[in-house]
């Protein structure tokens, strides 16, 4: 929120909580002030205006969870390596980069050779497949006369089709630029492994493509909790920008669990629907979710106020007007956290809790008395 911005908000919010029934004794008006210390006041149209949001407080059953760490990987068979059908010069495609889309059969990068001290191969490959059928052709002749043995003649025909391979393979996707370096599939380029104009030999890896279709995402669990994870059946992760997914929300699954550790770390892995944000390669913060641990009070993260490692909430008191509550955080799965200090039925604001934060600055005006 820019400086322009807080100071609508403070001006907005200067008259406080509405005033209600009033309480006859000097001592209990003291008392009550002091209650109403944290009150603050926010008319509906404000509460539209900054997108306050609320949920009613329930008992739930909240899984154990086990915080680790891990990475997001390509699903096994939805990924492929393009690499260089020959040795020579790699030219990309001047629209390829990581996150392009190809088609099936398409050229992610030529590779040129015409510039090589070898000469150019397509033409090579060309006399040696001429060379060969004519020698095939003739063997065939000598061979209906016995004048040559059949394991020359199978030689001679065996050079034949390896040559016709070799070069009807180079003349179907060769052109001015090279030969092309091609999908083998629909897909997105997750991957440039050299540079343009790199000079690579044949068979070395260009790029990777994936079908995108799938992702894993692999939790690398402390073998301490080694009990505990026959009980875990889903999980959440939190990206790099601060965005937590849960994995059954994106029609994912529990993949595998290691029987055994590596460097002190059992390996979890789950497959979900690929998800625009979610990047192939990068580490995450995980949280496994096993087994119910019992029922507890849960609030959406965002309902969260933090300061100096004290956390609170925002309760509605009636239609403008919201306390602020100190709560504990007994266990949180990344998109909700189990808490104490709430009781059940009570309305907690879960979006929009910053701007009541802000209007803390704001003070109650002197003999408000509002009736709880």
């Amino acid at each position: 929120m820019n400086r322009l911005t807080y100071i609508a908000l403070a001006a907005i919010l200067i008259s406080g909580c509405g005033s209600h029934e009033g309480h006859h004794h000097e001592h209990e008006e003291h008392e009550h002030e002091k209650e109403a210390s944290g009150e603050i006041s926010f008319s509906e149209k404000q509460q539209e205006l900054f997108g306050i949001k609320t949920e009613k407080t329930a008992l739930a059953p909240f899984s154990e969870i086990i915080k680790t760490g891990g990475e997001i990987l390509p699903a096994q068979g939805d990924e492929t390596t393009v690499v260089a059908p020959v040795s020579g010069t790699v030219n990309f495609r001047s629209s390829i980069s990581t996150g392009a889309y190809v088609r099936k059969g398409e050229a992610v990068a030529s590779v040129s050779f015409s510039n090589l001290a070898q000469g150019d191969l397509l033409e090579k490959a060309r006399a040696r497949y001429e060379a060969a059928k004519k020698e095939y052709e003739r063997d065939s002749e000598l061979l209906k006369n016995n004048i040559i043995s059949e394991s020359h003649y199978d030689k001679s025909k065996l050079e034949y089709e390896q040559s016709k391979t070799e070069y009807e393979a180079l003349s179907r996707n060769a052109s001015d630029k090279g030969v092309k370096a091609a999908s083998p599939f629909n897909g997105y380029v997750t991957g440039l492994f050299v540079k343009q104009g790199e000079y690579v030999e044949m068979g070395t890896p260009v790029a990777t493509v994936s079908q995108n279709l799938k992702m894993q995402v692999r939790a690398d669990v402390p073998e301490r909790y080694a009990s505990r994870i026959p009980s875990i059946q889903d999980a959440t992760f939190t990206v790099a920008d601060g965005n937590t997914y849960k994995v059954s929300e994106l029609s994912g699954r529990l993949l595998s669990s290691g029987k055994s550790s590596v460097d002190g770390y059992i390996p979890v892995t789950f497959e979900f629907n690929r998800e625009q944000g979610i990047t192939q390669g990068s580490f995450v913060t995980i949280n496994l979710l096993g087994k119910t641990a019992g029922s507890f009070i849960s609030l959406p993260v965002s309902a969260l106020t933090e300061d100096q490692g004290i956390y609170s909430v925002f309760v509605r008191l009636d239609e403008d007007c919201f306390l602020k509550k100190e709560v504990k955080i007994l266990g949180s799965d990344g998109l909700r956290a189990a808490v104490s200090g709430l009781e059940e039925g009570e309305e907690v604001v879960t979006e929009g809790a910053m701007h009541l934060k802000l209007a803390q600055f704001s003070a109650v005006p002197s003999g408000h008395n509002h009736n709880h």
